[in-house]
């Protein structure tokens, strides 16, 4: 029965190390710290769950608790648990960070000559592209440059060797009907 015991706490001490916060019940205090953490989002929009996971670990750390939040449980303890709950208003929500979600037209054009200069014929480094923009992830430039394709937003470049419609004049000179009979009958 005892070992069965020292399994139990070595497997519970474990999950804990293994979840990163996860397992270790949630207190008020921390609670309410993600929570003012949240509320403090609206004047510093810069702000990220890591910030919150820090200022949450160093006030643990100071009362002398032996566990840790990672950024990843304080956002998934405000999104699952406080957010509608009395003590998160239902209005009260996290804004993303500026910069990251609109795609102005700028940052559209931006976006088309980084992909024209980080694409060699047939394959795109999206990871260039994404160091190049600065804000954005490969993945988000992708995701958007596809949608500009899709909707046909993008300008169509036509090669230089071929002749534009004001160039282009067909004659119908030589042109006979083989058959030597309209198509189209006595019409």
């Amino acid at each position: 029965m005892k070992i069965r015991r020292i399994r139990w706490v070595v497997g519970c001490f474990l999950l804990g190390i293994l979840s990163k916060g996860y397992a270790v019940e949630w207190m008020f205090v921390e609670d309410h710290i993600v929570t003012e953490f949240v509320k403090s989002c609206i004047s510093n929009p810069w702000l990220t769950w890591r910030n919150c996971a820090d200022s949450l670990n160093q006030y643990l750390k100071t009362m002398g608790f032996g566990h840790r939040r990672s950024a990843e449980a304080c956002r998934e303890r405000w999104d699952r648990h406080l957010k509608n709950s009395g003590q998160g208003s239902s209005q009260l929500h996290k804004p993303r960070e500026p910069g990251r979600c609109c795609w102005t037209e700028d940052k559209n054009d931006q976006l088309v000559t980084l992909v024209r200069r980080h694409t060699n014929g047939v394959q795109t480094n999206w990871e260039n592209v994404s160091r190049d923009m600065g804000n954005r992830s490969a993945t988000q430039c992708r995701t958007h440059y596809n949608e500009l394709v899709s909707r046909g937003l993008l300008p169509i470049e036509t090669p230089e060797d071929i002749p534009t419609h004001e160039e282009f004049e067909p004659t119908y000179e030589g042109f006979e009907n083989p058959f030597g009979v309209s198509p189209f009958g006595d019409y």
